[in-house]
C-alpha cells in the first residue's frame, strides 16, 4: 500500500510540474471556463473545496503547498514556520478535508480542481 501511495505522490508531482509549463490553461475536459484565447481554464473547484472544509487560511496555505509536491520542510521553509508547526496545520486540515493522510488530501483537492 506505501508503494501506491508513493507511486501517486510521484504522479501527481509530474502533472503540478505539467501544469506549471502549461501555464493557468489546462487541457482536461472536466468543468471549464472559456479563455481569451479560445483555450480552457479549469474553474477554481479547489477554492471551493477549501472554503467548504471551513480551513484557516495558513491551513489553506499549506494545503495548497502539499498539492505542489513540497516536502513539510520545504512547506515550513517557504512559509516561514517550524515543521512541527506544518505538521499541525495539515493534521486539522485533513480532519477538516476528511481525509486521513497527504495523498488523499492530494487526490480530494485535485479532484476538485476538474469538477
Amino acid at each position: 500500500m506505501e508503494a501506491a501511495a508513493e507511486c501517486l505522490n510521484d504522479l501527481t508531482r509530474i502533472v503540478l510540474r505539467l501544469e506549471g509549463l502549461l501555464g493557468s490553461y489546462a487541457v482536461t475536459p472536466a468543468a471549464r471556463v472559456r479563455g481569451s484565447e479560445g483555450l480552457t481554464r479549469p474553474c477554481d473547484g479547489m477554492t471551493r473545496v477549501l472554503h467548504e472544509a471551513r480551513l484557516t487560511q495558513r491551513e489553506r496555505e499549506v494545503v495548497e503547498l502539499l498539492v505542489r509536491g513540497l516536502s513539510n520542510r520545504r512547506i515550513a521553509c517557504d512559509l516561514n514556520i517550524s515543521e512541527p508547526t506544518v505538521k499541525n496545520h495539515l493534521r486539522a486540515a485533513f480532519l477538516k478535508l476528511d481525509v486521513t493522510d497527504r495523498t488523499q488530501a492530494v487526490v480530494k483537492v485535485l479532484d476538485a480542481r476538474h469538477q
